[in-house]
């Protein structure tokens, strides 16, 4: 039946065929064949014949063949001393052997690699991506329009994040189907890409859409909003809330049967403002022990020192960015991480390098704006000031920088997510999140915290593989380990950011053509690749509510349809200022000279210097994308989002 399949088939079907064959033999084949292609695309049935057989008997030959890395330098992951001279055999997509150059004879038919002056590390693990588009309360377009793709787009996020030497990643949240569907194939060697561990759902959240989420009540939400969030959660959503410990027991087995590989639950919700805590006590020892009898590992999202207490004292293996507090770490909660020896899994790529720079440069600005305002009133205006300072991002670096010098056990966490379509994106989105090379931010961010080159590389490797439960198999150079490996051509040891310079990567003993990938772009704006138009209108206007929020605040947003035409009058160019001052929290309240009064909305960060004098100053007023306002003053450049004093 295949043989009549295939003699049937166009020929450009066949052939793709035949080159993702040979690719679960090698990906070298496919750099072999890349040059046939188009002229068998354009042949005759006798060449594409004559292709066929070639590929065939290159695949039987490399399903024999293994690969041999000689006279390398070798960095094994364990933290022991660099070890020169070293010629690594795979065989099986394992590592068979290891030893001095010369004392190991080349097996007939093997790759031979030669790693004289380079430096062989193991795959690169992050313990925290999303991989999938779930959206939220700024994101719904994309989903509309993408949903029905979400395997493309996963595939592609792991193939980007193999580009940059990650073999394996974990991701601990996102929809829970295509994430399962990619992660199999690739296991089977239907599709190349990193390694993958799936959770879906955090345990307690009821979707993107939800309360727990973004700050979204269910009276706001489209039928497609609702079902969307059922199909995130699966069944494990916020209605565990309000289950007892029986409830919750046979919730958690029934969605571990389903095949997540970990779970993660909310500790807290998603917001930092006010954290509220998920479950009791005893109902976050229900999930824990159940996710242990399975021999998975647990983890948990909490951004309070009390919920983070609760679940280190659960049992939980692993908190995800526990950076993230609302305050600085107490030093008893400090001692109980390190006390239960659980994994902390830091955002270590959005803690330095010119992250940190620019927050640096934008505070001094802030200090300087608010050098004569008024003593904050009330308790919401002193926060309002906090987050102009962005003080919660100091707190966040200081808890790293604590967790590392204490001793605690780290790991890379990047975040790395899909977001908005490219299409959908009002600016580029920053390279902090993006797959692959957020992860090697998150490496070198580790070292500016206060690790070592060597110790940063061993978080990024063997740590990961504990976080992963894959510590037997995967994150160190050693015999009867996967061959997932990382080839630079220069030392990390002396300059971490060498991890950039990538030779070859390996991925389950296979040479990774790194040209091909993302085999299909989708989401993907790199090198050779033409961004889509900007789309200025939302997909779907049906599925926009009239109130949008965040993980960080809940204002009220128009949507498209609430702005009548008269409403619209209230929008234009060049409006003459009649006065601008500054409320006690900082917010600009501009006054126009048509009668208008604008004010900085609370949840805007942006900083904006305004002169002494500004007489003949003008403002530009425009609707958004998604319904909201802004504000650009002229001469200043920089737009911030208002709402209208009535």
């Amino acid at each position: 039946m295949r043989q009549s399949a295939w003699t049937r088939a166009h020929p450009r079907d066949r052939l793709s065929g035949l080159v993702r064959e040979a690719a679960r033999g090698d990906w070298l084949i496919v750099s072999l064949l890349r040059n046939c292609c188009k002229a068998v695309l354009h042949g005759t049935g006798v060449a594409f014949g004559a292709l066929s057989c070639l590929v065939l008997l290159l695949q039987s030959a490399a399903a024999q063949n293994g690969v041999v890395i000689q006279n390398v330098e070798l960095i094994d992951g364990t933290g022991g001393s660099l070890r020169s001279g070293v010629t690594v055999i795979i065989d099986g997509g394992k590592i068979s052997r290891i030893g001095s150059s010369g004392e190991l004879a080349v097996p007939t038919g093997f790759v031979v690699i030669d790693g004289s002056g380079k430096y062989l590390l193991p795959g690169f693990i992050d313990s925290n991506v999303h991989a999938s588009i779930y959206g939220n309360s700024t994101r719904r377009e994309t989903v509309v329009k993408y949903g029905e793709r979400n395997a493309e787009l996963v595939l592609e996020f792991v193939q980007r994040q193999l580009m940059h030497g990650v073999t394996t990643v974990r991701d601990s949240y996102g929809a829970l189907v295509p994430l399962m569907d990619v992660r199999d194939r690739i296991d089977s060697g239907e599709a190349v890409g990193s390694r993958m561990l799936v959770a879906g759902n955090i345990v307690g959240w009821g979707g993107p859409f939800s309360m727990t989420f973004s700050l979204m009540a269910e009276s706001d939400l489209t039928l497609f909003q609702a079902k969307w969030n059922d199909w995130i959660a699966q069944g494990v959503g916020e209605e565990l809330m309000d289950m007892g410990p029986e409830e919750v027991r046979d919730s958690i087995n029934r969605y571990l049967d389903k095949g997540p590989d970990f779970i993660k639950y909310g500790g807290t919700s998603h917001f930092s403002t006010p954290s509220l805590i998920g479950f009791s006590p005893r109902i976050q020892k229900v999930i824990v022990d159940e996710t242990h009898k399975r021999g998975l590992i647990a983890e948990t999202h909490a951004t309070s020192p009390e919920a983070l207490r609760m679940a280190v004292e659960a049992g939980i293996d692993l908190i995800q960015h526990p950076e993230i507090l609302s305050r600085d770490y107490p030093d008893d909660l400090l001692e109980l991480i390190i006390a239960h020896d659980v994994l902390c899994a830091i955002r270590s790529n959005t803690l330095g390098g010119s992250v940190w720079q620019a927050h640096l440069k934008k505070k001094s600005e802030s200090e300087d704006l608010l050098q004569d305002a008024a003593e904050p009133q009330t308790s919401a205006e002193r926060r309002r000031r906090d987050n102009l300072l962005n003080r919660s991002y100091e707190i966040q670096r200081r808890n790293a920088e604590r967790l590392i010098r204490a001793g605690c056990r780290v790991t890379i966490a990047t975040d790395n997510y899909q977001g908005r379509a490219p299409e959908f994106r009002k600016e580029l989105k920053s390279e902090v999140h993006e797959a692959g090379i957020g992860s090697i931010l998150a490496i070198e961010g580790l070292v500016e915290l206060g690790m070592t080159e060597m110790e940063a590389i061993v978080a990024a490797t063997r740590n990961g593989a504990i976080a992963a439960s894959m510590d037997d198999s995967i994150g160190t150079v050693e015999a009867g380990k996967a061959a997932d490996l990382v080839l630079l051509r220069e030392n990390p040891l002396e300059d971490i950011s060498n991890i950039r310079r990538i030779e070859h990567v390996l991925a389950r003993g296979k040479i990774v053509d790194l040209d091909t990938l993302p085999e299909n772009k989708v989401f993907y704006t790199g090198p050779g690749v033409k961004p889509p138009e900007r789309q200025s209108e939302p997909v779907a206007a049906a599925v926009v509510p009239s109130v949008a929020a965040d993980s960080d605040a809940s204002e009220s947003l128009p949507a498209d349809d609430d702005l009548s035409e008269s409403a619209q009058d209230q929008f234009g160019e060049n409006l003459p200022i009649a006065s601008i001052r500054r409320t006690n929290a900082g917010n600009l309240v501009v006054a126009l000279q048509n009668g208008q009064r604008w004010r900085q909305l609370d949840s805007d960060n942006t900083s904006i210097r305004v002169p002494a004098d500004i007489s003949g100053m003008t403002a530009d007023v425009k609707q958004a994308f998604l319904g909201s306002v802004t504000m650009r003053i002229d001469g200043i450049g920089r737009s911030f989002r208002v709402s209208r004093i009535e």
